[in-house]
């Protein structure tokens, strides 16, 4: 666990405990979060399962919207969401963005089927979901109050017929059950009514952030970030967006606006993130779900094996072009390939698909020949982003370097841990058994790292009389009583340097996920004596 991640654990970790915190900006994720570290322990694990839990349950938040999306796009969407980068990484990020993102749609499709009772339920969750849920609530309702602006008189064709989804809602009882799942959870059952603060915190913490000037990442960043990993989401919301069918034309404006919203939401703070890209991805998937459907028009069953020829063609040469691109940039340090002969490999299997493409649709059939060229660009773009998925899962060679991480990696944590716990084990038989100061050091992923250890304490200066069994402090920290200390330099965060990367870093780091890393080391240092038995 980064700081980020860390933070908001150790925060349900002390409530589990019976200590004093103060909630931060994530009130659901650490209330919900203390409750298990309560039942069933205080580990990683625990940490993150309740982002996972609703991660996935986003997959089947689609089927409340049926009515409206109709069959086909509903499953598309699903199978979208299942596989999404941005999605699949914060489900396995300990924050409560998954919280009030799933929280938050769920309650609007309870909503639309008059669930208001469970419509209330899932509303207060979100409420609780931090700082994260409020772009989403305001990119919300502003593209309704300007969809309502364009359509107050229109009847939207999109709708099924005959249905006004927000006519006759008891918003009495949806609103009781909002207060009373607010009240319930957000004060763990009433028997920790100051977590409720939370609440405030996490409106004030996003407010906040519109103020931090310069400490987001740059727009450059941002859009590399958007097209790089939800290209296939872009491609396919903006060809339904000009070529969709006019039956679904209300319901596409709708989506439009408020993918546009979210977007100028999330690129006028100067905070912002990669990972606030969550709430633009909504609209978008839905739009490329839509035009899924829509696409069947131009596809048909018939000359399969042509367009199976295509659409191998399309694929294998597709790739081999951008293999032979990797290769020249990977060894353009040591001269492996010149500029011309790189040029020629790159654009070669291009020319010869263009050729077979010309020769079916000449020689056999132009519907063949588009509809195979089609299918292989789409199975080359679900394969990027199901690989993307799979990276942003942080299930890749080089987790530290992924886009969608919330804050640097711990790249030091195993080595500090495993030094502790041998130092302890050689003089006390026990992993625990060890006094640790840290020395100027505030990070949460070392206190996290080290939570099972009870005597863990936090110092600004160690007096010369003091000698705790370990000391872990700043590499530019100097230690009064080295001579009785031997110390060891460890590397304890990595993140990339994504605002200085050329146009070749990132076609290396779209491959290999190789990027320049900053990192911040921290000293181990242990008492001689404590050595003597090593």
């Amino acid at each position: 666990m980064g700081n980020l991640e860390a933070g908001n654990a150790l925060q349900a970790f002390k409530i589990a405990n019976g200590g004093t915190v103060t909630v931060g900006g994530q009130p659901g994720y650490v209330v919900l979060t203390s409750i298990l570290f309560f039942i069933f322990g205080k580990n990683e694990f625990w940490a993150r399962i309740w982002p996972a839990l609703f991660g996935t349950g986003l997959i089947f938040v689609p089927l409340l919207f049926r009515k409206w999306l109709g069959k086909i796009p509903t499953l598309a969407l699903a199978f979208f969401i299942a596989i999404e980068p941005g999605f699949t990484a914060l489900s396995r990020t300990s924050t409560g963005t998954m919280i009030g993102l799933v929280s938050l749609c769920a309650a609007v499709g309870l909503l639309l089927n008059h669930k208001t009772i469970w419509a209330g339920i899932f509303g207060g969750i979100a409420l609780l979901g931090g700082v994260a849920f409020w772009p989403g609530f305001f990119g919300i309702l502003i593209s309704l109050g300007i969809s309502f602006l364009l359509f107050r008189k229109k009847q939207d064709s999109s709708l099924p017929s005959g249905e006004t989804p927000l006519v006759q809602i008891d918003w009495k009882t949806f609103a009781l059950s909002t207060g009373g799942t607010l009240i319930l959870l957000g004060t763990m059952f009433l028997i920790r009514p100051v977590t409720i603060s939370g609440l405030g915190t996490s409106i004030a913490e996003y407010f906040v952030s519109w103020g931090k000037i310069g400490q987001g990442a740059s727009i450059k960043v941002m859009l590399i970030a958007l097209l790089s990993t939800q290209f296939l989401a872009v491609l396919l919301a903006f060809w339904e967006a000009i070529a969709g069918r006019k039956e679904h034309a209300g319901m596409n404006i709708f989506l439009g606006l408020w993918a546009l919203v979210s977007t100028a939401l999330t690129l006028l703070n100067p905070s912002r993130q990669v990972v606030d890209w969550v709430w633009t991805l909504l609209p978008l998937w839905t739009l490329a779900a839509i035009g899924v459907e829509d696409l069947r028009q131009y596809f048909s069953a018939d000359e399969w094996l042509l367009k199976l020829f295509q659409t191998i063609f399309t694929f294998v040469l597709f790739i081999f072009s951008y293999l032979n691109l990797l290769s020249f940039v990977v060894g353009a340090a040591n001269g492996a390939m010149t500029k011309n002969t790189a040029v020629l490999s790159i654009l070669l299997p291009l020319a010869l698909l263009a050729v077979i493409t010309f020769l079916i649709g000449w020689g056999w059939s132009p519907n063949a020949s588009r509809q195979g060229t089609l299918m292989g660009l789409g199975l080359i773009l679900l394969f990027v982003t199901f690989g993307s998925s799979w990276k942003s899962a942080g299930l890749g060679p080089r987790p530290e370097t992924e886009l969608w991480r919330s804050d640097s990696l711990p790249v030091g944590r195993d080595l500090m841990v495993k030094s502790v716990n041998n130092i302890a084990l050689w003089n006390s038989g026990q992993k625990e058994g060890i006094d640790i100061v840290l020395l100027n050091e505030d990070q949460p992923s070392l206190q996290w790292a080290f939570r099972d250890i009870l005597t863990v304490k936090q110092a600004d200066v160690l007096g010369d009389t003091e000698t705790p069994s370990i000391v872990i402090s700043a590499a530019n920290e100097s230690l009064n009583l080295a001579k009785i200390y031997q110390g060891q330099e460890i590397v304890w965060t990595s993140a990339p340097d994504f605002e200085k990367m050329t146009a070749k870093d990132w076609v290396e780091w779209s491959a290999l996920r190789k990027a320049n890393l900053v990192s911040t080391n921290c000293f181990l240092w242990a008492r001689t004596d404590l050595l003597k038995g090593s």
